[in-house]
């Protein structure tokens, strides 16, 4: 089997796909990950089709990860179709990460 962030770096839907349904990536694996994986996919030009599908495995779109949330890095990284979908799907655009910066003060941080 591939490695997922393999399969994100190819944008290869299917082979996720696969992998998942035929539990060859397990669902423990993306679960505790926390939100490794969707970060990695955001931060690596994953395919707005590779986050939905990656979705569903994570109890949370508010989980920080190395001091910012998905939303943090999908803004960060000018994914905006993704920011969107993060919103609908349940992220918290007032989420506050563990230095206690909002996602404009973040931004901001890191343009400076």
């Amino acid at each position: 089997m591939k490695d997922i962030k393999e399969i994100i770096n190819n944008n290869d839907i299917e082979e996720l796909s696969y992998s998942i349904l035929n539990k060859n990536l397990t669902f423990k694996k993306l679960r505790h990950s926390k939100s490794y994986y969707l970060m990695y996919a955001i931060e690596n030009n994953g395919s707005i089709d590779i986050i939905k599908l990656l979705l569903p495995y994570f109890e949370s779109l508010n989980y920080e990860y190395q001091k910012k949330y998905p939303l943090y890095a999908a803004i960060e990284n000018h994914k905006f179709d993704i920011a969107d979908l993060l919103l609908k799907e349940g992220a918290n655009i007032n989420a506050l990460n563990s230095n206690k910066e909002n996602i404009l003060f973040y931004l901001y941080k890191k343009k400076n």
